[in-house]
Parts: structure tokens; C-alpha cells; sequence
């Protein structure tokens, strides 16, 4: 909301301030609008859905129109060296208008999508839809691919989407939040024992809040685990899931981790021998060493 000042008539930081809010307000709108259209066109004309659907969209559409509208008339009062109190009572109303229009809206559709998504596996034709869905949505597997050169990290079609529709960021897509959230270039592990250490500190400190001491003395430690890849930390969203891998693994138990699967992609190397010791046996895919090899047997 806008102040009346005696000096200037207006206090134009406040004007700035609601431009930027109107700004993120629209950026809400268009993302959730391209969500919406993206179910609207997998609905295949649905009698129910389809107009519910579409009304959101409208709905959406026309708020984004008055947001610039508003921004128009903000940026146009930034200009002005004077302006009266009725213009600035005026302004206000139809900013608040905006405003409280956001906050109706912020679950707009939601209600709609769920009670259709629940329609899905009774709706014979929406079968294969509804499993490719899933398969695209949902990623249980953690890739460390060399043919790719990529890291794909595991993740939830839930949480992917809940990125897009968070206003306070910029991504426009669930594509979008994959490829800069989810996928890590495979140059970014290259140096494995950094690569622990650096992946370790994060979970440490961004994640379970450790302290700063309590931290390196753990990335220490894993940073000497030379059969742990750096990729399996970056995956694990808790220490506990981190412990229950570590475990396996000096157990030579890898099947027995369930938390995410891990499949890796990369070019056969030949094991030279007296290599490794003979007492300890590791699968295939599960063997590297410093160099960022993986050996295949």
C-alpha cells in the first residue's frame, strides 16, 4: 500500500516495492497457468474435466492481465512529480483488490486436478497415460552415467511439481527443475575425495543442521571411504540414509539398500590385478577408485 507524503505526495520506494510483488504475483499466475494447460491437454476432451479446467485457466488469465495493467499505472505514477490523495486512494484499492485476488487463487484448480486424478485408474483410456505419467513424474534411481556425462539425482513427481509452483523461484517447468535440480554434470565428481568431502558438508550443514566442526570432522571421514562414490551422499537426503548405505556397503550387502536404486552407465576398464584385496568382494558396479573410474568385471 502506498502512503501519502507532504514532501512528494507519494513515497515511490513503496510504488518499487509493490511493482516487484506484482511481478512475482504474475510470475505465481503463468506457471500454474502453464501447469494447468499441460493437464488440459492430457484431459483428451474430457466432459467433466475439461471445462473445469479451462475456467481455471481463464481465471488465471484475466488476473494476470489486471497485474499488468497494475504495473503500467505503477511505473507510470513513478514518473509523476506530484499526485493527489485521490489517486493514491484509487491505486491502493485496486492493488489490495489484486492482492487478496492472489491469495484466493492460491489453490485454485488444485481440488479439481485431485478429484480427476483419482478418476485416471478407473478410465480405461487413461491407462497408458496415467503409467507414463508416473514413469516421467518419478525417478527411484540414482544414474551415474559416463556415456551422458550427467548425474541424475532420484526424485518425486510431488516435489517437482511443488518447485514450479513455488513463487519465490523462477522456474517455469518441471523439465526445468529437473535438469537444474536433479541433474549434476558428471566433471562435478571428477576429483572423488574432494567430491565427498564437499557433498558430505552439505548434507551435514544444509540438511541436518550440524555444526560447523561437526561437519568437517564427518566429511573428513567420509572423504577416506574410497569405495563410496561421491553421487550416493548427494543423493541420500538424511545422514541415516547415507548410514544405512555405508552399511551395506562394508557388509558387501548392496542389495539390501532400498532407499533409492542406483544404476551406473560407464565405460568397461580392465581390473589389474592385486588391485583390490582378495578377502572382500565387490559387485561389478559398485567398485571405483579416486580417479573417477568405475571398474567393470
Amino acid at each position: 500500500m502506498i502512503t501519502y507524503d507532504k514532501n512528494n505526495g507519494l513515497k515511490k520506494s513503496q510504488i518499487r516495492a509493490n511493482i516487484k510483488k506484482l511481478d512475482q504475483y504474475k510470475s505465481s499466475y503463468e506457471k500454474k497457468i502453464e501447469v494447468y494447460q499441460k493437464y488440459l491437454d492430457s484431459l483428451s476432451q474430457d466432459k467433466e474435466f475439461t471445462p473445469k479446467v479451462t475456467r481455471v485457466i481463464k481465471i488465471l488469465q484475466v488476473q494476470t492481465q489486471k497485474i499488468d495493467k497494475s504495473i503500467e499505472n505503477s511505473r507510470n505514477l513513478l514518473l509523476k512529480e506530484e499526485i493527489s490523495k485521490k489517486e493514491i486512494s484509487k491505486y491502493n484499492r485496486k492493488y489490495k483488490e489484486i492482492s487478496d485476488n492472489f491469495m484466493k487463487n492460491s489453490m485454485i484448480g488444485e481440488e479439481i486436478m485431485a478429484d480427476y486424478m483419482e478418476k485416471i485408474p478407473t478410465n480405461p483410456e487413461s491407462t497408458e497415460t496415467s503409467k507414463e505419467e508416473s514413469i516421467i513424474e518419478n525417478n527411484d534411481t540414482l544414474l551415474i552415467s559416463e556415456n551422458l556425462q550427467k548425474v541424475i539425482l532420484p526424485y518425486t513427481g510431488e516435489e517437482v511439481i511443488e518447485i514450479v509452483n513455488n513463487e519465490d523461484n523462477d522456474y517455469t517447468s518441471p523439465e526445468e527443475v529437473i535438469e537444474k535440480l536433479f541433474t549434476r554434470p558428471l566433471s562435478s565428481y571428477q576429483f572423488q575425495a574432494v567430491s565427498r568431502y564437499r557433498e558430505t558438508m552439505k548434507l551435514a550443514t544444509d540438511r541436518e543442521k550440524y555444526s560447523f566442526l561437526d561437519s568437517v570432522t564427518l566429511s573428513i571421514e567420509m572423504m577416506k571411504k574410497r569405495f563410496l562414490h561421491p553421487a550416493i551422499i548427494t543423493a541420500c537426503r538424511s545422514l541415516d540414509e547415507l548410514d544405512v548405505y555405508l552399511d551395506c556397503l562394508d557388509k558387501n550387502e548392496l542389495d539390501d539398500f532400498k532407499i533409492f536404486k542406483i544404476q551406473y552407465d560407464m565405460y568397461p576398464l580392465v581390473i589389474k590385478k592385486g588391485l583390490f584385496s582378495k578377502n572382500r568382494k565387490y559387485g561389478k558396479h559398485e567398485i571405483c577408485n579416486d580417479n573417477f573410474n568405475v571398474i567393470n568385471s
